[in-house]
C-alpha cells in the first residue's frame, strides 16, 4: 500500500510539471487550423497575401525550415486567395482579442503573435523558439532524472524489504531452535546424578549461549554499517 502511495505521488510529480508547461505554453492556433503538435516541436503560423512576401521574410523561412528541421514546423496560409485560410486567421486574431481586419502578414506562435514583419520581429520569433526549446529540453533532462530516482528507489525497497524477511526469518528460526536444545538440554542435565558433571555441562551450556549472542551482536553491526540504524533497531527489539 505504502509503495503504492509512493508511486502515486512520483508519477503526479513528473506529470504536474509538464501539465503546468502545456498551459504556460500552449498553442493558440492549432485547433482552429486542425493541425496536431509535440511537445518537443513548435509550430509556426504565417498568414499572408500569396504576392506580399518580402525577400527578407522568405530568407527567414527558408532559414527557419533549414537550422531547426523537424523542431520547428511552419504552416503558411495565403488569406487572398483562400477563403478558408482567410477565416482561420480571422479566427485566430479573434482568440488573441484583436481587431478581425485582414491585415497581414501575421504570425503566431505559441501563445504569441506578431504583426508584420521586419527584422526584429524574425529575431523575437527566433528567441521564441530557442526559448521553447530549451524548456522541452530542461524538462526531458528533469522528467528521466525523476524517473531514474523512481526506479532507484523502489529498487532500495524491494531490497530492503527482501534482506528484512530473510534476516528476521533466519534469526527467529535460530532463537526457536535454541530454545527446543536448551529445553531438550536442560532435561538431560537434570536427569544426571554427578553434581560436578551437571556443573560442568551447565557452564558449557552458558558459554554456549554466550557465544551465540555476541555472534548475533556482530551480524546486527555488519547489518548496521549495510542498511542502516532502523533495521538494527527492529533486530534489537526482537532479540
Amino acid at each position: 500500500m505504502v509503495k503504492k502511495i509512493t508511486t502515486t505521488i512520483l508519477l503526479f510529480l513528473i506529470i504536474f510539471p509538464l501539465i503546468v508547461h502545456a498551459e504556460n505554453h500552449s498553442d493558440m492556433t492549432a485547433d482552429i487550423v486542425g493541425v496536431s503538435t509535440k511537445e518537443d516541436s513548435v509550430n509556426i503560423y504565417f498568414f499572408r497575401g500569396k504576392d506580399v512576401i518580402s525577400d527578407e521574410e522568405a530568407v527567414f523561412l527558408n532559414e527557419l525550415k533549414n537550422k531547426y528541421e523537424e523542431k520547428v514546423i511552419i504552416y503558411e496560409y495565403d488569406t487572398w486567395y483562400d477563403s478558408n485560410s482567410r477565416e482561420y486567421m480571422i479566427k485566430t486574431k479573434e482568440k488573441f482579442g484583436l481587431d478581425t481586419n485582414t491585415s497581414v502578414p501575421f504570425t503566431t506562435i505559441l501563445d504569441k503573435y506578431y504583426a508584420g514583419y521586419t527584422a526584429k520581429v524574425g529575431k523575437e520569433i527566433e528567441d521564441d523558439i530557442i526559448n521553447y526549446l530549451q524548456i522541452v529540453e530542461e524538462e526531458k533532462k528533469e522528467k528521466e532524472k525523476q524517473e531514474q530516482e523512481q526506479v532507484v528507489v523502489t529498487n532500495k525497497i524491494d531490497i530492503g524489504l527482501i534482506i528484512k524477511g530473510i534476516v528476521l526469518g533466519v534469526i527467529d528460526s535460530i532463537n526457536s531452535l535454541t530454545l527446543m536444545l536448551s529445553l531438550i538440554f536442560m532435561t538431560s542435565i537434570l536427569t544426571l546424578n554427578n553434581k560436578k558433571r551437571v556443573a560442568l555441562l551447565l557452564g558449557v551450556f552458558l558459554i554456549t549461549i554466550l557465544l551465540n549472542n555476541l555472534l548475533l551482536i556482530n551480524i546486527i553491526d555488519i547489518l548496521l554499517s549495510l542498511l542502516g540504524k532502523d533495521i538494527s533497531k527492529i533486530l534489537i527489539a526482537i532479540l
